[in-house]
């Protein structure tokens, strides 16, 4: 994530912000696409580059979001907008890596019960919990094409006007002199 950080602005001037998170949570989908695949003889290095994927398209949907939703509200509302931005995405994150634990547990015990050895519990657990987070960024991909219908209002000439003249009439800052 942290290496396509510097990457993020100028793609989502690129393409959009729309277009920024629906490519991030289509890298991620596919590298959880890849994961429900695993199978108990993978070594390490087959999860690399889905991992990969799924860490750059999580950091390239992040910013960008954060940033639609408070560019969809007016002056006055950002901080309410950012405020529930963030604990959207808390709460969100928690509630969908519970679900996936809920997920791997629940599948691994009952692959276990069942009289499968270890390594393949683990793996059918995974690949489970897997498809769940796959589903959950196609649903992001969704929701961020569905976000771009959204179009901020064109600002009038009242709107022009307040800024070009919040822009040239300032108030002083200087104490007035002694009398």
């Amino acid at each position: 994530m942290i290496l396509i950080t510097p990457a993020i602005t100028p793609l989502a001037v690129r393409i959009g912000t729309r277009g920024a998170i629906a490519v991030g949570f289509g890298l991620a989908t596919v590298g959880f696409a890849a994961l429900t695949l695993v199978k108990p003889t993978w070594s390490y290095a087959v999860f690399v580059l889905p991992l990969i994927g799924i860490a750059a398209g999580l950091g390239l949907a992040n910013g960008p979001a954060s940033s639609a939703s408070t560019d969809s509200v007016a002056a006055d509302q950002v901080g309410q907008a950012s405020g529930i931005s963030n604990m959207a995405r808390y709460v969100g994150g928690s509630l969908a890596v519970a679900a996936a634990a809920t997920v791997f547990s629940a599948v691994t015990e009952h692959q276990r019960a069942a009289g499968l050895a270890a390594a393949d519990a683990l793996a059918t657990g995974l690949a489970r919990a897997a498809l769940l987070l796959t589903i959950m960024s196609a649903a992001g991909v969704t929701l961020a094409l569905l976000a771009g219908r959204h179009r901020p209002a064109k600002p009038g000439i009242v709107h022009l006007s307040a800024a070009a003249a919040s822009a040239t009439h300032t108030i002083p800052t200087a104490p007035p002199p002694p009398r």
